[in-house]
């Protein structure tokens, strides 16, 4: 599930940039059935979900780390 809202809290780490996400700005959540949840600030979710749906489109279904979707950002000229 992904959701994206205002951070309630200033004690959540983007897992992009590894920053504190500031209270009251937009977050990116992403909450899988089991285990850990990821959360990212705005633009870096944006980021993620645009190599995601770059990987999806060349049927990838691995889980990818933030080189490997920033890497097929740049080859699609995002």
């Amino acid at each position: 599930m992904f959701e994206i809202k205002e951070a309630p809290t200033n004690a959540t780490k983007c897992d992009w940039c590894k920053m504190i996400i500031k209270k009251g700005s937009i977050r990116l959540r992403f909450a899988p059935s089991k285990g850990y949840n990821y959360y990212w600030h705005h633009d870096y979710g944006i980021k993620y979900l645009e190599g995601l749906l770059i990987l999806l489109k060349k049927g990838d279904k691995k889980h990818k780390d933030k080189r490997e979707e920033d890497k097929v950002r740049k080859e699609a000229g995002l």
